[in-house]
């Protein structure tokens, strides 16, 4: 295995990603199979790690025809909650248990809780509800499939392939594609948080308190 093999210029999908990984392994026993295993470990083990822009989900949920919003079912790609909102006002997260001691009315300032596939808002928003959330990148089914972090940063969810495969196969390499993959994760993520600083608050303050209607 080369030191340093050069990131094509052209963007990547599965079936050329699969290629390159398998380059840097340097094997001839692993399979189509166990390729595709391996980058499925190593995108599932970088949506754990990164908190990135391009995973950011943003969902509103208007009122209707004067219907307040009781719950929003949580989306199908959700990982972690970065902010909820709720006619113009920053809610907070309690308990479940704590929510469901409170009225089941309209009101504004609301709390919410998360109960299996749903968050619950109390009071209820009686115009919008707004979920920004962290997602998980698309999935890499087909040969012809990519997604977001192959187009941002394939080094990251290479390295991260490449410590899963070196500890599966026990090979020596191991702790240098690890080393490898925490320094993609860190550099990503303060990338990140540096672009939040520049764009100045990220959050509305809450109220003091909540209201009901």
């Amino acid at each position: 295995m080369p030191d340093l093999m050069p990131i094509p210029d052209s963007d990547f999908t599965l079936g050329t990603f699969r290629d390159f990984m398998t380059d840097w392994l340097n094997r001839t026993d692993i399979s189509t199979q166990q390729a595709n295993m391996i980058i499925k470990r190593g995108l599932a083990r970088c949506q754990r790690d990164l908190r990135l822009a391009q995973m950011e989900r943003d969902l509103t949920v208007q009122a209707t025809a004067g219907t307040p919003i009781q719950s929003i079912p949580i989306p199908a790609d959700f990982l972690i909650m970065r902010q909820v909102e709720a006619d113009n006002t920053s809610c907070q997260p309690v308990s479940y248990a704590h929510l469901l001691r409170l009225p089941k009315q309209p009101g504004r300032g609301a709390v919410f809780a998360r109960n299996e596939g749903d968050i619950l808002f109390r009071p209820y928003p009686q115009s919008y509800a707004r979920l920004v959330y962290y997602a998980k990148f698309q999935p890499l089914n087909a040969d012809t499939d990519s997604n977001e972090l192959l187009a941002l940063s394939p080094e990251c969810l290479l390295f991260a392939c490449l410590s899963y495969a070196a500890n599966f196969f026990a090979m020596d390499q191991e702790a240098n594609f690890e080393q490898r993959y925490q320094q993609e994760v860190t550099t990503l993520n303060n990338v990140n948080q540096e672009m939040d600083t520049l764009g100045g608050p990220t959050a509305v303050q809450p109220a003091t308190g909540y209201f009901w209607a």
